[in-house]
């Protein structure tokens, strides 16, 4: 019998099929994954994914392949996850495992970090128990003297690459802009450099379509930006984080115009229309072709 989730692919499959027909009329009737642009004629050959990663909260939205789904899980996800992890760590929200050294010893131990203080708890069943005992026999001692002439080293666990961890928040924005907007949005060569990015994470292939800007009120929101000129695009805004996309006018020259404005620190103000991120695949460009006026001003709607 089948499951609902297979339902929900199956279903999804067939959209999405539709959606790559209307965009491809003389392309074979496939599922184009998004982020390898290879075609699948079996849903089975799919899966489900989740946007933002599951492991940080994130709902089923699209379909990609396998191969896909599982590299991004490797090479990026568990960035995602291992970055928002850090930070928790460093506002004191959570423990965390460190290695514990000094007087020639290492032992492991836990840490919850607070406004200038570091409670660390004992673990000995994860330590050599003569380094444990050791290791604490001396800090008692030092501690009795009230000796201030001492001191550790701590080291976490954590493997984590802010790159990496970049590169996966901008491959959750551009499947957040595949959802919303279709093929006729992602198929086009601009848009190129952003899946050879996802292919090569630890190289700075399209750092330019990554900015932060710090505080936003706005949300988590699609927006399709129309001045200033320089930053004519499509954005995804995901809190303080902003990812560009070529929009439909000037869309080859999108990066270099970005290049003048710094990845972090900048106060950005824009003008022009947003709409909420999707929860389920729209493909609003290929079912409904007319809606790319979203992508042009008032003005030139008026003109066009």
């Amino acid at each position: 019998m089948p499951t609902n989730k297979s339902l929900k692919r199956l279903e999804w499959f067939n959209y999405g099929v539709e959606a790559f027909a209307r965009a491809r009329p003389d392309a074979p009737r496939l599922y184009c994954c998004p982020i390898c642009i290879r075609g699948f004629d079996n849903p089975d050959e799919l899966t489900i994914e989740h946007v933002p990663p599951k492991s940080v909260g994130g709902k089923p939205l699209v379909l990609t392949c396998q191969d896909c789904n599982n590299r991004s899980g490797h090479l990026l996800d568990a960035h995602i996850r291992t970055g928002r992890d850090r930070r928790e760590v460093a506002e004191g929200k959570r423990e965390t495992w460190i290695k514990l050294s000094q007087f020639g010893h290492t032992v492991t131990a836990k840490a919850l970090f607070g406004p200038g203080r570091i409670h660390v708890t004992a673990v000995p069943e994860k330590s050599d128990p003569e380094a444990h005992r050791s290791l604490f026999a001396k800090l008692d001692e030092v501690a009795a003297t009230k000796s201030m002439d001492w001191g550790f080293s701590i080291e976490f666990s954590f493997r984590h690459s802010r790159l990496r961890e970049a590169v996966g928040w901008l491959r959750v924005a551009y499947l957040y802009a595949f959802a919303a907007l279709g093929y006729n949005f992602i198929l086009r060569p601009e848009l190129n450099i952003i899946r050879e990015q996802f292919q090569r994470p630890d190289d700075r292939i399209a750092p330019q379509a990554m900015k932060h800007s710090g505080s936003l009120a706005i949300g988590d929101v699609l927006s399709f930006v129309y001045s200033p000129a320089e930053l004519r695009s499509i954005v995804i805004i995901l809190g303080a984080n902003l990812f560009f996309f070529p929009a439909f006018i000037d869309a080859s020259t999108l990066y270099e115009r970005l290049t003048s404005y710094p990845s972090t620190g900048q106060k950005l103000t824009v003008s022009g229309a947003y709409i909420d991120l999707p929860r389920r695949p729209w493909f609003e460009f290929d079912y409904h072709p007319g809606s790319m006026w979203f992508t042009v001003t008032p003005e030139e709607r008026s003109v066009m």
